[in-house]
């Protein structure tokens, strides 16, 4: 699990956004005040945005990424897995 803060494209638009890794799995996004937060679309190679009720697990896997909240088991938004 790794946080890094970068510019991404987010429809159309470039946004400096917190970024988590999760390792080959997935990557999600959230902007600095958390008020929007997605995820990266491998199927169509953009940057998307999560409806309002997947925010919350999405950042507290951030808060547990940055080592501010003790660490947890949460059920993230993955969609399907392809090999």
């Amino acid at each position: 699990m790794e946080l890094v803060t970068e510019a991404i494209v987010i429809e159309g638009e470039e946004v400096r956004a917190d970024v988590l890794r999760l390792g080959r799995l997935a990557l999600f996004w959230s902007t600095p005040d958390r008020g929007r937060v997605g995820a990266w679309s491998p199927a169509d190679g953009t940057w998307i945005t999560l409806p309002r009720g997947e925010h919350r697990v999405v950042l507290l896997a951030m808060d547990m990424a940055a080592r501010t909240r003790p660490i947890e088991v949460i059920a993230l938004p993955l969609g399907r897995i392809e090999p």
